[in-house]
This record gives C-alpha cells, sequence and structure tokens, in this order.
C-alpha cells in the first residue's frame, strides 16, 4: 500500500513538472505558510508587496493542528504547488530534495548564520530565530517569591512548581502550568519536549547519534521522564488533554496558569498580555542547563519547477533587504531576525528574552529535526498522549519510548 501512494505521488508530481509546474499564475506567488501566528502580518506584507511591485502574492496558511507534511505533500499531488514553502530541517530537505531551489547566489545567504545548508549549497531562508523551554509570568514570579535562576534543574523547577501550587488561589491560577498533549499537540510534546532527552545540556550530536542508531540513554530517559510527569501532573488536565494550541496559549495569556511550555513564536498571541514574561530552561536533568532551545525553527524553500522561481527568490530578497520586509520581520510578525544586517531590536519580552539567552550563549539545537519522518510527532506523541491521559504509567511510558527508539536501529 505504501509503495502505491508512493508511486502515485510520484506519478503526480511528473504530471504537474510536464505541465509547467507550480499553481501561480505568471508575476504571481503562492506561499504556503507554516506559522498561523503570523498569518494576518504575512497576509498585510503580502498586500503591500502587491500594491509596491505589482506582483500578487497569495498566503496559504496550515499551522497549529494541521499536520503541515501531509498537507503540502496533498498541495503538490492537486497540482497546486506552492512557489514557496517550508521545510524544516533535515528530514524535511530529504522529503523534497528534488523540489527545493539552490538559494546559494542570493545576496541574503552570506548575511546569517542560520541558513538551511547542505552539502556546501544553500537551499533555505531563515525567516526568524526561535528558542523555546518553559516561558513564565515574571509578575507572577515575584509575587509567589520564585528566583527563576534556580530554575536550571529539575530539583529547583520540583521546588518551584510546588511553592506555586501552595499559593494557587491567592494567585489567581488554575494551574501551575499549561501543557498539551492532546491529538492536535503532539509537535509540542513528540517533538519539542523530547527534544530536551535529544538535546538538553548537549552541545554536539551524541543522543541523536544514539537515538538513530536505536540506542536508549536509560539513565537519561528516567531522569526526561520525571521531568515530563511533573509538567502533566501540574497542568490543566483539560487542556492537557483535549486542548489546542488557542486553548493552551490562552490559558496563560490570561493568568489562569504561572507557565506555559512553548517559545517566542506565541508573542503575537500575547500582544494584549498584561505582564512581562521570559523563557527559562527545561528541566530534564539533575545537572544544571544553562541555555534554552536556539535555532530557526524552520525554512521557506523555492519551489525550483515553480512558474515563477526568479519572483520568487526575489520576494525573500526584499523580506530582509527593504524597510517594509524588515518591519514585517520585527514588527509586524514580531519575529527575532536571522540577518546580521537587521538589528535585532525585542518588541516584546519574549523576543528580548531569547536575544539575551543568545547573546549569553550555550544554547542548544532543535535536534528532533534530524528524528525520520513520523517519529516524533506520530510514534512519539501518542505515547506521551497515552501518558497524558493516564492510560499507561510513567514506567510503561519509559518502556514504550526506549522501544520506539529502538525500532530505529
Amino acid at each position: 500500500m505504501k509503495k502505491f501512494f508512493a508511486f502515485m505521488a510520484v506519478a503526480v508530481l511528473v504530471l504537474a513538472g510536464c505541465a509547467g509546474g507550480g499553481g501561480s499564475s505568471e508575476n504571481s506567488l503562492t506561499i504556503f505558510n507554516l506559522k498561523p501566528e503570523i498569518d494576518e502580518a504575512l497576509k498585510k506584507y503580502a498586500a503591500d508587496y502587491e500594491a509596491e511591485t505589482g506582483v500578487k502574492v497569495t498566503i496559504k496558511t496550515c499551522g497549529g493542528g494541521c499536520d503541515y507534511g501531509s498537507q503540502l505533500k496533498s498541495e503538490f499531488q492537486s497540482g497546486s504547488e506552492p512557489d514557496i514553502f517550508v521545510i524544516q530541517g533535515e528530514n524535511d530537505y530529504v522529503t523534497w530534495e528534488h523540489k527545493v531551489a539552490d538559494l546559494s547566489a542570493e545576496p541574503w545567504s552570506t548575511d546569517t548564520e542560520y541558513a538551511f545548508v547542505k552539502d556546501g549549497k544553500t537551499y533555505g531562508f531563515p525567516y526568524s530565530v526561535e528558542g523555546y523551554g518553559i516561558i513564565y509570568n515574571k509578575d507572577m514570579m515575584d509575587k509567589a517569591g520564585v528566583d527563576v535562576s534556580t530554575l536550571t534543574t529539575y530539583e529547583g523547577w520540583v521546588a518551584a512548581v510546588q511553592k506555586i501550587d501552595e499559593q494557587k488561589e491567592a494567585l489567581g491560577i488554575d494551574s501551575v502550568i499549561s501543557m498539551a498533549a492532546g491529538p492536535t499537540m503532539t509537535w509540542l510534546t513528540g517533538s519539542q519536549n523530547f527534544n530536551a532527552y535529544l538535546a538538553n545540556g548537549e552541545q554536539g550530536m551524541k543522543y541523536v547519534d544514539e537515538v538513530l542508531a536505536g540506542t536508549v540513554d536509560d539513565a537519561r530517559l528516567a531522569e526526561y521522564a520525571n521531568w515530563v510527569e511533573l509538567l502533566f501532573n501540574n497542568a490543566n488536565q483539560q487542556v492537557l488533554n483535549t486542548g489546542n494550541y488557542d486553548e493552551q496559549v490562552n490559558a496563560f495569556k490570561n493568568g489562569k496558569t504561572a507557565f506555559i511550555a512553548q517559545g517566542n513564536w506565541i508573542a503575537p498571541n500575547m500582544a494584549d498580555a498584561t505582564f512581562e514574561m521570559g523563557i527559562a530552561p527545561m528541566g530534564s536533568k539533575t545537572t544544571a542547563t544553562d541555555g534554552i532551545f536556539v535555532s530557526a525553527p524552520s525554512f521557506y524553500a523555492v519551489n525550483k519547477d515553480g512558474a515563477n522561481v526568479e519572483l520568487a527568490k526575489k520576494f525573500l530578497n526584499d523580506m530582509v533587504s527593504t524597510d517594509r520586509g524588515v518591519q514585517f520581520i520585527v514588527e509586524d510578525a514580531q519575529m527575532v531576525p536571522a540577518f546580521k544586517s537587521i538589528k535585532a531590536e525585542a518588541t516584546n519580552s519574549l523576543n528580548q528574552s531569547v536575544i539575551d539567552w543568545v547573546q549569553k550563549g550555550n544554547n542548544y539545537g532543535w535536534d528532533h529535526y534530524y528524528m525520520p519522518d513520523g517519529f516524533c510527532n506520530n510514534t512519539l506523541g501518542a505515547i506521551y498522549s497515552q501518558y497524558a491521559n493516564k492510560q499507561i504509567t510513567k514506567e510503561e511510558f519509559i518502556k514504550q519510548v526506549s522501544e520506539a527508539i529502538k525500532t530505529l536501529q
């Protein structure tokens, strides 16, 4: 069955290529966007870009609970190939290697350290730098008497969570942390939270290489499972098990939790928040962690078989080199720029926290992008959901994650 679908996908792509490729007409572009939080800003920029250049830019957005990878494949198979689409690192590059254009000659490629580069060639435009760990409500930390500098170890986190839990009524919160592990949030658990096992406190690829070889570090996994237990046990159980992205973010935004497991990409959603925020390291280890996870989270790629390749390249270059493009990145979309020529001026406290961590150094990668297609979101995500629903114990969670890793050997 898999071979049949693979054959059909290739056949459709070949036919689309013969028909000229891409779903855009002359002097127009279609962008398939991954990030719903910048949808409004991106559409506004697209409208302004059309007014200035005459190039019509259509934005299609898939994100939050949408499976971007599956939807992107559907876009290509339907013949509506986007001119610009998103790849999320190494694994996506392998999937779309036959479609991505070489962007090495573009002016912006020498202006960033965050581009996606493979075998010396640049294929991905890094539209932002993002960081994640655990976001905290600074005002609430002050009220509860929690020193955020202690949030670097599992023990430090346990003490802080217990202290806040004892003051829930006085603080006016329903739960200590906003966490989600439901069907639409497996990217948060199976990918981003699992990244703590892969990368927390690790500058190299040790645990990535081990996992890809089907090897498990039992002691590290046991420590990590304690961290997952702490998050799940202190979350609003309804949001944890059935909540979507908006429900998880709104619980924190509305002051019903002290922490949220997310990154600075939620800044546009938090525009109306009345409190200052910061990002603390994940407490998945008993030894201190001195950084958060920082990377270009994903990259714009140009469809090399699209009808308007040069227009697509110019659109990306203009995003970096024009005042309106820079305004879109820094002000409208409230992103941390990935380019040296753009001054990293934070427009909100979350972006400032990422900038502070970047300047401090000692941050860690988004190593879940090295995992095979479907392993994190699908295979591991389902295990996290079972654990959140109390269908399995912590010991069974450890066993199932371990068994899943061993299938990769």
